[in-house]
């Protein structure tokens, strides 16, 4: 859960607050657009799973940086599935951001 709440932080809040939803599958995060992150926590687990909403050149430019990086990533559908541990985060935060910047601008278009 502390992945969780430390992608919620670093969501871009420039047109309003992140907006996170708790379902018993998932955890649903967006902002004034439509949902454009949904995690996986496990339990016992180190690292989350999650799904990015994100499409075009961008999703093609981020997986590639995603994947340079070390970190766990691949295409599904219209989103990123992504892996992500809290090692993983800290030391890849900004290209994070960054992810999380290009999905909440996606989900206001």
């Amino acid at each position: 859960m502390r992945i969780v709440d430390r992608m919620v932080a670093l969501t871009p809040k420039l047109v309003g607050p992140p907006r996170t939803t708790y379902n018993k599958p998932h955890i649903a995060l967006g902002t004034t657009g439509t949902n454009f992150v949904w995690f996986h926590p496990r339990k016992s687990a180190s690292h989350c799973h999650m799904h990015l909403r994100l499409d075009g050149q961008e999703r093609t430019d981020f997986l590639q940086q995603l994947e340079d990086a070390g970190i766990y990533s691949g295409p599904r559908g219209k989103v990123i599935k992504l892996r992500l541990s809290e090692k993983e985060l800290a030391d890849h935060e900004e290209l994070v951001k960054a992810v999380l910047a290009a999905c909440e601008k996606q989900s206001r278009e």
